[in-house]
């Protein structure tokens, strides 16, 4: 008996490969989720405990397919101990009890549209690794060829698929399937993260190399995990924010004030964000974006009570001026501010909100020209654990009037709902009133601009 450390995320993975209706699992997210181990073990454990049945396991392209989770395979057969022959030509393992994984080649060949390069083999179970780059055709297509020795051992059809984030078909046909609680029932997807791969050492190793990714794009896919981001092409909200140039290590400081701004959204999440300030330079060095059921006033502040219930050194409150409506969302009688300040109340916190939201374009002129360094001895930067709000800034649209462009998609429950631009626009509230004399003077077209050009300083006003 050889006992194997699996993640709950795992163990979840493994209980729908051996349901009665579970047909296709598909694991993925955030980048290092095991997914290969994930498969290497399954796939060794159906071909140990069911003699002379065959599996498969593809990818889009052989080679790699035998210089990725063919290493990890062989790895854990060493580890177990477990005897086995490959022929690297035909490409598949056979075991003593007369089992086979074949690894196969799932290029869609333009000499091949109907797949014959498959064969009529019938195989007993098989996955697919990087299932975005292989077609949905030749996923289909092994699924129903999936059906070797299942009337001996009593088995169902199973394919295990895993992939990170991108725009394939597995994000159309079950990712948004998944958040918008259709998914058919034979179809279950489960989230990977960092945390799901049980090698903690080497997870920690690989979060140093995901956090040093530069690309918005790739960091939202394979540090976050999320299916939603979109590749920067142009016409983003936030134009002049760059990751490596606005983003820094943040480091709270228990003798500066802190500040604390809002955004009262409840789906995906309400925020909060908290800032220091130093002279003209604003750090954001933590976010709080709470989700379903903890989505309201109260329990927001209660998060940051537990995490700065400590500080003693000053706290500003800052955010939506539509907090001050009453409505269904807060105690009867009381608005979100009410609340807030009820709440922190043993921060001494000093209320800053503004009587109205300041314009959505000029607001978005006025950061964008903080982010491009245009505004002398005035910087904002994002700590970089705020992965949240930098995906934001990465990926909030320009809408054609000039607003941001709020594009909705559905969760789970159905709720249509705004991907992005909540922390964003509580960060905005903050900015707009710390810099207030900057962003009034920025709204009259005479505020003066210093530009360095070499050795020299060039002003001029708008």
């Amino acid at each position: 008996m050889i006992e194997i450390d699996f993640s709950q995320e795992q163990s979840n993975a493994l209980h729908y490969l051996s349901d009665q209706t579970t047909q296709r699992v598909l694991y993925g997210g955030q980048a290092g989720g095991g997914k290969s181990f994930l498969i290497s073990m399954w796939q060794i454990s159906q071909r140990i405990n069911y003699p002379e049945t065959r599996g498969y396991i593809g990818r889009e392209l052989l080679k790699n397919l035998k210089n990725s989770i063919a290493i990890t395979l062989f790895d854990c057969l060493k580890q177990l101990n477990i005897p086995y022959n490959y022929n690297d030509q035909k490409s598949h393992i056979d075991f003593p009890n007369g089992s086979r994984i074949v690894f196969l080649d799932l290029f869609e060949y333009p000499s091949d549209p109907d797949w014959e390069s498959l064969g009529s083999t019938e195989y007993t179970d098989g996955a697919i690794e990087e299932g975005g780059n292989v077609s949905k055709r030749a996923a289909d297509l092994l699924l129903t060829r999936t059906r070797y020795k299942h009337h001996v051992y009593g088995l169902k059809p199973k394919q295990l698929i895993t992939c990170n984030p991108a725009d394939s078909w597995i994000k159309h046909e079950i990712i948004v399937p998944y958040y918008e609680q259709r998914l058919d029932q034979r179809t279950k997807y489960i989230p990977a993260t960092l945390k799901s791969n049980p090698n903690k050492e080497f997870a920690k190793l690989y979060m140093q190399t995901l956090e040093s990714m530069s690309d918005p794009y790739d960091r939202a896919r394979l540090l976050n995990g999320d299916w939603f981001a979109m590749p920067k092409t142009g016409g983003e909200f936030y134009r002049s924010f760059k990751t490596e140039l606005n983003t820094t290590t943040a480091v709270y400081d228990p003798s500066q004030p802190i500040h604390i701004t809002f955004d009262f959204n409840v789906v995906p999440y309400i925020t909060a964000n908290v800032f220091q300030v130093s002279g003209k330079n604003a750090i954001q060095i933590d976010e709080f974006c709470l989700s379903d059921p903890q989505n309201n006033t109260p329990a927001l502040c209660k998060a940051i009570f537990y995490k700065y219930g400590n500080h003693n050194s000053g706290c500003f409150i800052y955010g939506d001026p539509a907090g001050r409506q009453r409505d269904t969302r807060s105690t009867k009688g009381h608005n979100d501010f009410d609340i807030i300040f009820q709440e922190l109340k043993p921060l001494k916190p000093i209320n800053r909100v503004e009587s109205s939201a300041p314009s959505v374009v000029m607001r978005g002129n006025f950061i964008n020209n903080i982010f491009s360094g245009m505004m002398e001895n005035v910087s904002i930067k994002i700590g970089k654990n705020c992965e949240k709000t930098i995906n934001d800034y990465n990926f909030v649209k320009m809408d054609a009037d000039g607003t941001k462009l709020k594009q909705r998609i559905r969760d789970k429950n159905g709720v249509s709902f705004e991907k992005y631009g909540h922390t964003s626009d509580a960060n905005d509230y903050f900015i707009c009133s710390i810099y207030k004399n900057e962003f009034e003077s920025f709204m009259r077209g005479n505020d003066p601009i210093s530009y360095n050009i070499g050795r020299r300083t060039l002003n001029r006003k708008y």
